[in-house]
């Protein structure tokens, strides 16, 4: 990956993927042509920064390095949706809880 592809991956994680596709159409201007590509990350959805942090024993940070995301990317995915509850013990061939 070139320094100009790093840098318009940070600003599409800071800013969003259309400010890095603005600045990448201004550098190609400027720079006459030259052909930049923003690097695409996989897409982390918001069970697997539940899942993570579930593997990682709550431990965030370490999720966050598992992922390849910041902490504040994971802590953004875990708030969009928490995590169903499990649910707890039912009686035998009903769905009440027992009390």
């Amino acid at each position: 990956m070139t320094e100009w592809e790093t840098l318009l991956r940070l600003v599409a994680d800071e800013a969003g993927d259309e400010a890095a596709e603005r600045i990448a159409a201004r550098a190609r201007a400027e720079l006459g042509g030259v052909q930049l590509s923003i690097p695409r990350r996989p897409t982390v959805t918001v069970a697997d920064a539940h899942r993570a942090v579930r593997e990682a024993k709550g431990d965030v940070d370490r999720a966050a390095r598992r992922l390849n995301l910041s902490r504040s990317s994971v802590y953004r995915r875990l708030q969009r949706r928490p995590e169903p509850e499990a649910p707890g013990p039912t009686l035998p061939g009903t769905r009440r809880p027992v009390r």
